[in-house]
């Protein structure tokens, strides 16, 4: 520690006669401000990543990957339970959320949403952003009055396909920008109220149906609010 609020952290290099330095000048801001979600699902064990699952078919899985070896997979094959899983986060009031969605089948449906407070039921309150990706393929967003509609751009997700996604949301503004494969598809409001967001929840749309499979993978989560620390050098390096 250089001061209360900059540190210096070293390492040994590729063998003990050179080092490496990083030096952050902002550090609670870097430890507090900063903090977000990357999950690239190669443990099998969700719940130390702040993983809730309802149901057993909400696991790691090997079939598919957009890297690595896995991903997260849920298979709706029950008629007893909604089968979800919602990833816990610290409260954020904006945020940029990013994630690969790849559909084997969509025969029930596919549902994701950004919400204040853990609830399984799509409808609950405090699910400020909810989206929903039809049998047919059709990406479509929640609005205030509870109708599914269209976005700004048509958005149609392929089966058996790998899909980049990207949620810029402001909690206080009451938006969220839509970004699939890259291509901006508009911006959304608000479904329910809400102040800020703490899961990210995926699930099936309903506990009658069965035979949705689908896969995500890469997730990351961000806070945005503060911005972030901008990474510099701290000089020319020097010979041992």
């Amino acid at each position: 520690m250089i001061n209360p609020d900059t540190y210096l952290f070293g390492w040994w290099g590729t063998n003990l006669s050179t080092a490496q330095t990083l030096l952050i000048e902002d550090f609670q801001r870097y430890l507090y401000k900063s903090h977000g979600v990357s999950d690239g699902f190669e443990y099998e064990e969700l719940k130390n990543d702040y993983w809730w699952q309802l149901g057993s078919t909400i696991a790691v899985s090997h079939n598919q990957a957009r890297s690595g070896a896995g991903s997260l997979r849920l298979l709706d094959d029950n008629t007893a339970n909604l089968t979800a899983g919602s990833r816990l986060f610290p409260g954020m009031r904006q945020g940029i959320v990013k994630f690969s969605l790849y559909a084997h089948s969509l025969a029930d449906s596919f549902s994701f949403s950004l919400r204040e407070p853990y609830s399984y039921m799509h409808a609950a309150e405090g699910t400020m952003f909810q989206f929903f990706v039809e049998s047919d393929g059709s990406l479509k967003v929640y609005n205030s009055a509870g109708g599914r509609i269209e976005l700004p751009v048509t958005t149609d997700l392929t089966l058996d396909a790998w899909h980049d996604i990207e949620l810029r949301f402001d909690a206080t503004a009451g938006t969220i920008g839509v970004y699939v494969d890259g291509a901006f598809k508009g911006t959304a409001g608000t479904y329910k109220s809400g102040n800020l967001v703490t899961h990210f929840n995926i699930a099936s749309a309903s506990t009658g149906a069965t035979g949705t499979d689908v896969y995500i993978d890469d997730l990351t989560i961000r806070n945005t609010e503060a911005g972030l620390p901008a990474a510099g050098t701290v000089g020319t390096e020097q010979p041992a």
